[in-house]
C-alpha cells in the first residue's frame, strides 16, 4: 500500500507558511508528494529542494473563480499515484509522535474497505469565533482517503 501526498501553493514565502515543515510532516506517511504551485509567485526549487520525492506541477491560484484553490489541488492529485491520498494545506502539519498510528489507521481502513479517515484539527483562530467568547475550535475534514482514479 502506497499513500501520495499532495497541496497547493500561492505565495508561500509571502505568506510565511511552514510550507517545509508541512512537507517533511507527510512524507513521514507518504513515498511521494505533489505540489500545486503558483510560477507567477514561487519558484519550483523552494518545494523541489526540500526532498527529492517532491513533485510540483505549474498551476495558477485564481482567486475570482469560485474553485480558487480546487484547481490547483485536482492539478496535484492527478498526479498521484498512492492507493491512498493526505491532503494538507501549507500551514497544516502531522506531528512525528503521530505518524505510526496514523499510518496504523490507514492499514486498518485499508484491510476493512474503508474509504476515507477524518482527522480532527485544531484551528486556534476561526472568523466565526474570533470576537465570540471562545477562541478555539476543532474541526473535521477527511484529509485521508483512497485514491480512486479518475476523482
Amino acid at each position: 500500500m502506497n499513500i501520495s501526498g499532495y497541496t497547493w501553493a500561492s505565495n508561500v514565502k509571502g505568506k510565511l507558511l511552514p510550507y517545509e515543515a508541512c512537507i517533511k510532516s507527510m512524507l513521514l506517511l507518504a513515498g511521494e508528494v505533489w505540489v500545486a504551485y503558483d510560477p507567477r509567485y514561487d519558484d519550483a526549487e523552494t518545494f523541489t529542494s526540500i526532498d527529492p520525492r517532491v513533485s510540483v506541477v505549474a498551476s495558477q491560484f485564481n482567486i475570482e473563480e469560485i474553485t480558487g484553490n480546487g484547481d490547483q489541488l485536482s492539478e496535484a492529485r492527478k498526479r498521484c499515484t498512492g492507493d491512498w491520498l493526505i491532503w494538507l494545506d501549507l500551514d497544516e502539519l502531522i506531528h512525528e509522535k503521530d505518524a505510526r498510528t496514523i499510518k496504523s489507521l490507514i492499514e486498518f481502513a485499508n484491510d476493512h474497505d474503508y474509504e476515507c479517515i477524518e482527522i480532527s484539527l485544531y484551528n486556534y483562530l476561526m472568523k466565526c469565533y474570533t470576537f465570540g467568547s471562545a477562541f478555539v475550535k476543532w474541526v473535521i475534514r477527511p484529509n485521508l482517503r483512497k485514491n480512486v482514479r479518475g476523482v
